[in-house]
């Protein structure tokens, strides 16, 4: 009985011993698989910043040229606020980088990442002081010069990104060979003990290295271009389950802002399309208002032209009939062949001496009419006008302002300058118009408004205000200054084209 006891005892202190030990080796492989583990996962860890790190260098640098744009077509405050504080954080980090030593192929392109944030920040400065300065030249070379280093960062960061993939490919692999070897060495022990255990740390290990080569698989896709891999699939709960949660995070935040990166440059796209739509369409709209308005002005002028030969032709004899008819025929000559063509200011002021002998032998000396040449013809026949925009005016002065008043009447045209430019003066003693009827000419000369009390001015002047103001492309064409019961005075300011 005793002897038996004392077998036991040795059996169980062979099991115990046995069991100790490999609670001590188990404890000792499972305290360099943490270590092991520990040391992947920071050094991932620091993969990931480095990774994360370009990409928000790059984003930074987008930003950077987007908002210089933006300063250099709106010249915006605000933007200007935004580049210098980005300015500031890339300059800050192209120090850093520039002074990284060179021992591989990552490092040797972040110092090169560096000079090129450097000199980006530098030409950004000139771009903004030269739009400062209204120099378009220069801070349109000088943004050519940003957007080709943006373009080129963009790739040296891309390469980076690949490089440090490739990297992290490479430190997992040499993680495996040393965990192969931790493992070989476990395994000699556990073996002799228990198989079970060594079945135990073979699946465990495959847990472990399972994702890590997973993530270095779609971290490869990734850097390849192609964002839409499936997500890393990780059963553990870990630091590799983190890890994977992270980069699965990751990968979906830079498939989404690619995503709405593309959305939003299609939906620019399509904005600038339909505002050039839109722009051909108004002007369309422009050039149908003045078409028709031109083609009411010479039946208009053809008919009373005609009306008043014909009286003379019935009061007179055949000399001042065809005196008359032969500066009528001149004037219809002029219109007619001309209309759509610019032609010399002389060319007009020629056209008007012809109507005021037209309307001289109609009215006698019951209305005054006189031209008042300031400016040489020479001058004259370098500014270049619209056809017929002096004669709708003139006319308009005897139809709406001499025509019924109780006083004789006078129409007066002047040739001269007039705030640094030629101008022309066309002004009469008649009814005058009401501040109103003014203020709705110059501001909507396309659809002129009736004013009560006073009777329109006909289609003359909304139509040479709107002929000239797409002749010269600007608006100040046309000033008006008139009283009711004492006159008005129109004022054209042309100037000499090419």
């Amino acid at each position: 009985m005793k002897h038996k006891w004392h077998l036991d005892s040795s059996m169980k202190s062979r099991i115990m011993l046995s069991f100790t030990i490999l609670l001590l080796f188990v404890a000792v492989l499972l305290a360099g698989i943490i270590t092991i583990q520990i040391s992947l996962s920071s050094e991932l860890n620091d993969i990931y910043d480095d990774n994360r790190m370009m990409l928000i260098l790059n984003e930074d640098v987008q930003s950077l040229k987007i908002l210089t744009e933006q300063y250099l077509s709106t010249k915006t405050t605000t933007s200007l606020e935004e580049i210098h504080n980005i300015m500031n954080e890339l300059n800050l980090t192209a120090y850093e980088m520039k002074n990284t030593l060179p021992v591989n192929q990552v490092n040797m392109k972040i110092r090169d990442i560096g000079y090129m944030i450097e000199s980006l920040t530098n030409h950004v400065n000139i771009a903004l002081r030269a739009k400062m300065n209204a120099n378009i030249a220069e801070y349109t070379e000088n943004f050519e010069h940003i957007s080709t280093l943006t373009r080129y960062i963009g790739i040296q960061c891309d390469e980076s990104i690949a490089l440090i993939a490739e990297e992290n490919i490479q430190l997992v692999r040499q993680h495996d060979e040393r965990q192969f070897r931790f493992y070989q060495f476990a395994i000699l022990f556990i073996i002799m003990m228990a198989v079970e255990c060594w079945i135990y740390i073979v699946l465990s290990s495959r847990a472990i290295v399972g994702p890590i080569i997973a993530m270095a698989n779609s971290a490869k896709e990734i850097a390849a271009g192609n964002y839409d891999t499936e997500d890393v699939v990780c059963t553990s709960h870990d630091e590799v389950a983190a890890l994977t949660i992270t980069f699965n995070r990751m990968k979906s935040d830079i498939r989404r802002n690619i995503h709405k990166i593309e959305q939003q440059q299609q939906l620019e796209l399509d904005l600038i399309e339909k505002e050039s739509e839109n722009y051909r369409i108004e002007l369309m709209l422009q050039d149908a208002q003045l078409i028709a308005m031109q083609s009411q002005i010479q039946p208009h002028f053809l008919f009373n032209t005609i009306n008043v030969g014909l009286q003379i032709a019935y009061q007179e004899g055949a000399d001042r009939t065809i005196e008359y008819f032969s500066q009528m025929s001149d004037l219809l000559r002029y219109s007619l062949q001309n209309f759509w063509d610019p032609v010399s200011l002389r060319s007009e002021v020629e056209q008007i001496y012809r109507y005021f002998y037209i309307m001289e032998k109609r009215f006698g000396t019951w209305i005054l009419f006189t031209v008042q040449e300031d400016i040489e013809e020479a001058v004259q026949q370098r500014i270049m006008v619209p056809c017929m925009i002096l004669q709708p005016l003139v006319e308009n002065c005897y139809t709406h302002g001499v025509r019924n008043i109780q006083r004789p009447g006078e129409i007066r045209v002047t040739i001269g300058t007039y705030k640094g430019r030629y101008a022309v003066r066309i002004a009469d003693n008649g009814k005058g118009m009401s501040a109103q009827m003014v203020e709705h000419l110059l501001k909507d000369p396309l659809n002129p408004k009736r004013d009560t009390g006073n009777v329109r001015r006909g289609l003359g002047v909304p139509n040479v205000i709107g002929r000239l103001r797409k002749y010269y492309r600007r608006s100040d064409v046309m000033e008006i200054y008139s009283r009711e019961a004492m006159g008005t005075e129109i004022i054209l300011m042309l100037e000499e084209k090419p």
